[in-house]
C-alpha cells in the first residue's frame, strides 16, 4: 500500500526520507497510546507519584519521536527551497508541515513540564505522609490497634462492596435516562454487557457506561447499544481519540449518512487501517469526516468514501474546520454543474471534464456512478497540469474555486493525488474485511495494563454482586439514622454531653 507524506518534491533521497518518515509517525502514534493507556490504567490503580512517574516515560519516548518529525520536516523544507525556491506550493506546504511538527512538539514539552511538577509535588507528599505515620505509630492507643487490627477490616470489606454496587447503580442511572428498554433488550441485560464488558477491555465499567449514555443520547437504541458501545471502547483503548469523542462524533455521522448502526464495526475498522495506512491519525479522519458528512452524502458519496476523502485530506496536513467547508464547497459546485448539464446547459461541465481528461457526458455518468471517482479523476487532471506547467489557480479561479482554503486544499490533493486512490481501496477493503479494529484491540488487551485492569473489573463485579445484597440493610440503616439525627436535633445540654461522653468511651476501646 502507497503511503504518502506532504507534496512530492522529487529530491535525491525523498523516497528513503518517507519511508523514516513514515516509521517516526507510527512510533509518534504508538508512544502516544501509551500516554493515554498509561493514564487510563493507572487513575484506578497508581498512586499520583506513580501516574506522574510512568506518564514521564512515556511522554519522553513520545518527545524523541516528534523531534524526528521536526528534524524530518526541516530536512525537506531545505531540500525543497534549493530545488524550487522559497516561495514555491512545495515550499510552503513543507514550511507548514515543520509549524505543525513545532506546535506538536511544544505541546508535548509543556505537557511534560507540567507533569514534573505534579510529580515534584507528588514526592513532597509521600514525605510529609512518612513523617505523619511515624508519628501516628508513636501516639497509637491500645483501643486504635485493635479497631485497626480486628473492626475496619471487616467495615472496609462490607464497605467496598457497598461501594462498588453505588458506584455501578450511579453510572447505570446515566444509561437508563437516555436508552429506554426494550421487549428483546433491558436495563440488566445492559448492565450485565457492560459488566462483562470491562472483563474483556482497558476500560473500567463507569467508563463504559458514560459511553453508552452518550450514545443514547444521539440515538442509539436499547437493542444497538452493545455493540456500539464496544466499538468505541476498542476505538477509545487503540487510538488517539477518546472512547466518548468517538461515540458523538460516530453517532453523528451515521445519522447523517443513514448507515446501520449494525456496521458500526465496520467503521471502526476502516478508520483503524486509514490511520495505520497514511500519515494521519483516528482523531483527524473522524474529524473530518464528520465535517463532510452532509455534503458527502448529498452528492453520493459513501461512508467509506467520505472516511476516505478525510483521510486523503487530513494526511497532506489539511486541518479538519478549514477543510472540511472547502471540499464541501467544492462537492457543491460539481453537482450543481452536473445537475445544470443534466437540464441542458451543455457547457455547464466543460471545464471540469476537460480538467479530468473526460468529455461533459463521461462526467456527468461518472459523478452519477461513483461520484468519488469524478473527483478523484478532476483532482488527478489538476496534478497533470500543474506537471506540465499550467497556471492551475486560472483554472481554478474560472471554475468559480478561487476561496483561499478552497484553492489550497485542492491544489495539496494535487500534489499527493496518488493518496486518493489508495485512500478509497484502503478504506471499502477494510469494510468488507472488517477486521483491523478487533485485531488492534486484541493486541492492546494483552498487554500487562489492560490485564491488571480485566483483573480489578472482575473483582469489582463480584464486589458488586456482594454489595448488592447488602443495599437493602443499606436503606433501611438510612432511614434509621435520618430519624436518629432528628433525635439528636431535639436533646437538650445534659443528654447531649452524656452521648458525647459515650461515644469517646467508645472510640477509646475500639471493637466494642
Amino acid at each position: 500500500m502507497a503511503q504518502n507524506i506532504g507534496p512530492k518534491i522529487g529530491i535525491e533521497g525523498e523516497a528513503e526520507y518517507r519511508r523514516q518518515m513514515q516509521n517516526i509517525i507510527q512510533q509518534t502514534k504508538t508512544y502516544q497510546a501509551a500516554v493515554k493507556e498509561a493514564q487510563s490504567a493507572l487513575d484506578r490503580n497508581a498512586s499520583s507519584q506513580q501516574k506522574a512517574q510512568a506518564k514521564t516515560q512515556a511522554l519522553t519516548k513520545a518527545i524523541e519521536a516528534q523531534r524526528k518529525q521536526v528534524e524530518y520536516c526541516q530536512n525537506m523544507l531545505n531540500a525543497s527551497k534549493e530545488k524550487y525556491g522559497e516561495n514555491a506550493t512545495q515550499t510552503l506546504k513543507w514550511e507548514e508541515a515543520l509549524h505543525k511538527a513545532n506546535t506538536q512538539l511544544n505541546e508535548l514539552n509543556q505537557q511534560l513540564a507540567d507533569n514534573n511538577r505534579l510529580k515534584a509535588w507528588g514526592e513532597d507528599v509521600v514525605k510529609a505522609g512518612e513523617r505523619l505515620e511515624q508519628a501516628g505509630r508513636k501516639i497509637s492507643s491500645a483501643g486504635e490497634t485493635l479497631t485497626r487490627t480486628v473492626t475496619v477490616p471487616i467495615v472496609t470489606a462490607g464497605a467496598a462492596a457497598i461501594k462498588s454496587s453505588i458506584d455501578f447503580e450511579t453510572a447505570m442511572t446515566g444509561v437508563m435516562k437516555t436508552v429506554d428498554e426494550t421487549a428483546t433488550t433491558s436495563y440488566a441485560d445492559i448492565a450485565e454487557a457492560i459488566k462483562k464488558m470491562s472483563t474483556e477491555t482497558a476500560s473500567s465499567k463507569t467508563e463504559i457506561a458514560a459511553v453508552a449514555e452518550a450514545a443514547g443520547q444521539l440515538g442509539v437504541g436499547a437493542d444497538d447499544i452493545e455493540k456500539f458501545t464496544k466499538t468505541m471502547i476498542m476505538l477509545g483503548d487503540t487510538t488517539n481519540v477518546s472512547a466518548q469523542d468517538a461515540a458523538t462524533s460516530l453517532a453523528k455521522f451515521m445519522n447523517i449518512t443513514g448507515d446501520s448502526l449494525d456496521d458500526v464495526d465496520r467503521l471502526g475498522s476502516a478508520i483503524v487501517d486509514l490511520g495505520n495506512n497514511f500519515a494521519t491519525d483516528e482523531a483527524s479522519i473522524i474529524s473530518m469526516a464528520t465535517r463532510l458528512a452532509s455534503a458527502g452524502t448529498i452528492a453520493g458519496l459513501s461512508s467509506t468514501d467520505i472516511l476516505a476523502l478525510a483521510a486523503s485530506m487530513s494526511s497532506v496536513g489539511i486541518e479538519a474546520e478549514a477543510g472540511g467547508t472547502a471540499m464541501s464547497q467544492t462537492l457543491t459546485n460539481i453537482g450543481n454543474r452536473v445537475a445544470n448539464f443534466k437540464d441542458g446547459t451543455e457547457e455547464a461541465l466543460d471545464d471540469i471534464s476537460k480538467v479530468a481528461g473526460m468529455s461533459a457526458q463521461q462526467f456527468a455518468d461518472a459523478w452519477e456512478k461513483d461520484p468519488v471517482k469524478a473527483v478523484q479523476s478532476f483532482i488527478e487532471g489538476l496534478n497533470r497540469m500543474n506537471d506540465s506547467g499550467e497556471n492551475v489557480n486560472a483554472v481554478l479561479d474560472d471554475l468559480g474555486m478561487k476561496g483561499i482554503r478552497q484553492s489550497n486544499m485542492l491544489k495539496s490533493l494535487a500534489l499527493a493525488s496518488g493518496n486518493m486512490s489508495d485512500a478509497i481501496d484502503t478504506s471499502s477493503e477494510a469494510y468488507k474485511e472488517n477486521t483491523a479494529l478487533v485485531n488492534e484491540a486484541n493486541k492492546r488487551y494483552q498487554t500487562t495494563a489492560s490485564r491488571l485492569n480485566q483483573v480489578k473489573e472482575k473483582a469489582s463485579n463480584a464486589a458488586i454482586t456482594f454489595g448488592n445484597s447488602m443495599l437493602p440493610m443499606v436503606d433501611k440503616a438510612i432511614d434509621k439514622a435520618g430519624a436518629f439525627a432528628d433525635k439528636l436535633a431535639a436533646m437538650d445540654e445534659a443528654e447531649r454531653g452524656a452521648v458525647i461522653r459515650t461515644a469517646a468511651f467508645a472510640a477509646a476501646t475500639g471493637p466494642v
